[in-house]
Parts: structure tokens; C-alpha cells; sequence
């Protein structure tokens, strides 16, 4: 199977997955697992059969797809800031998903956009670009991303042995800085899970 993975669009994209979708990826059967580090199918969800006995039956369910890179959007609820990086906890409202932003490696973009407020909301896409407030790293700029911040995170999750839950090591981080911005990028990953649950060819 892993022959193949590289012509399967989604796997050099980054897949918009909500936090419950990234944490249900199964690990690839054998002999894949051994060397498919960073490496997680999605497995599109059953339909169950409707009409009775009498109804044709189902095409089979799309192949799993592989994951390598996500694309998540959520709530920061803890920050927890270290020498090198900092850990933050991203809550989509169905998940709660880990994420480290190492200052070497992350590029943080609007950090230097003042917090959200009513009239920025109210402004909704007419507010601010948050690519303005400027696109580098750096523990200036990761502090920047406090508790009750909208980001959306670009990375690669990473599964580690003995550890529960998945960690997205990022390496793009986009402060959101209005209610329509955190629609549009909710609406996205939701039209990207429909999309892939029907066995869609293209994820970016």
C-alpha cells in the first residue's frame, strides 16, 4: 500500500481534519508500520444500507487515504511556554488537539495584530489582513499566541510511542483575529471532511 501513497494527491497536502477526525487516524497495517513514522490513514466512515432487502447494493467504500500533513483551526486553551518551544492545546469543539511550536522552525503570522474586539468582529472580513502583522518566528512572536486565541496551524502530526493523543509539530501558525475568519476556517475543514468521507481526490 505504501508503494502508492505518493500519487495520492492528499498526502503531500495538508489535510483540513477536525481535532476528533486527526485523533481516530489508524496506523497502517503491516509491513507499512514499521517504517511509516509520521504516517496515518483515514478511513472514509461506513454508510449504512437503506431501503430494506430490495435496495441495490452499496459500491464499495473508498481505499483509506494516507495523512501526512494537517491543517487544524481551533481555540488556544493552554499555552505553556519552555526554552526552546512552546506547547499549546487547540480546541475545535470536538477535540482537543496538542500542538508544539518550536521559535527555530514555526513561522507565527499576525502576531503583531492588536487582540480581537467587537469592532473588529463586527468588521468580519473586512477587518484587517492577518498576514499584515508580520510572518516570522521567535519567542516574541509565539507569545503573542495567549489563552483564548483563534489560530489555525499548519504541521505534521507525530504519534509517539508510549504517549496518548496525537502532537501537530507545527510549522505555520495564522492568528485569526475576527468571528468571520473562525467560520470560514471551521466551514473549510467541514467541507474538506464531506468531501474526503466521499472518497474525494484533492485535500489542500
Amino acid at each position: 500500500m505504501s508503494l502508492t501513497w505518493g500519487v495520492d494527491p492528499i498526502f503531500h497536502a495538508h489535510v483540513r481534519l477536525f481535532g476528533r477526525t486527526l485523533a481516530g487516524l489508524s496506523p497502517p497495517p503491516p509491513p507499512d508500520t514499521a517504517y511509516a513514522v509520521g504516517v496515518r490513514l483515514y478511513t472514509p466512515p461506513s454508510v449504512g444500507r437503506g431501503g430494506g432487502h430490495d435496495a441495490p447494493p452499496l459500491p464499495p467504500p473508498p481505499p483509506p487515504r494516507p495523512v501526512s500533513r494537517v491543517r487544524i483551526a481551533g481555540t488556544v486553551v493552554t499555552a505553556i511556554p519552555r526554552a526552546k518551544y512552546t506547547r499549546l492545546a487547540i480546541d475545535d469543539g470536538t477535540a482537543v488537539t496538542a500542538v508544539l511550536v518550536w521559535e527555530r522552525e514555526a513561522a507565527v503570522v499576525g502576531a503583531g495584530l492588536p487582540p480581537p474586539s467587537i469592532s473588529t468582529a463586527a468588521r468580519g472580513a473586512a477587518g484587517p489582513a492577518v498576514g499584515g502583522g508580520g510572518g516570522g518566528g521567535g519567542a516574541e512572536a509565539i507569545a503573542a499566541i495567549s489563552l483564548g486565541t483563534a489560530v489555525v496551524v499548519w504541521g505534521r502530526p507525530r504519534w509517539e510511542r508510549g504517549v496518548p493523543g496525537v502532537t501537530v509539530v507545527a510549522s505555520r501558525v495564522r492568528r485569526l483575529v475576527s468571528v468571520a475568519e473562525e467560520v470560514a476556517a471551521a466551514a473549510e475543514t467541514m467541507e474538506c471532511e464531506v468531501w474526503l468521507a466521499g472518497g474525494g481526490w484533492g485535500a489542500g
